[in-house]
């Protein structure tokens, strides 16, 4: 279509901290973008994953996301999330 909705489906997922992480439409060789939103529903940040990411979940300050190498190969990665 020409244009896309702002969030598709399945694109809202809350982490442990109690915040929305909602991931944004984007280019489809454009890497994964989040808007975090808090328990007021005040956007708080935004939050960018390398590109070939998938956000897989969330542990204390941090968040769990899935790499597949050209081989199809899936690598579990771990990034620091600070507020």
């Amino acid at each position: 279509p020409r244009y896309l909705p702002p969030f598709l489906r399945d694109a809202a997922s809350f982490a442990t901290d109690g915040r929305l992480w909602v991931q944004r439409t984007t280019p489809a060789e454009g890497p994964p973008t989040f808007d975090v939103f808090d328990s007021d529903c005040r956007r708080v940040g935004q939050v960018t994953l390398p590109r070939g990411r998938r956000l897989l979940g969330f542990g204390q300050g941090t968040l769990y996301g899935v790499f597949r190498d050209d081989f199809d190969l899936e690598y579990l990665e771990r990034y620091r999330v600070g507020h």
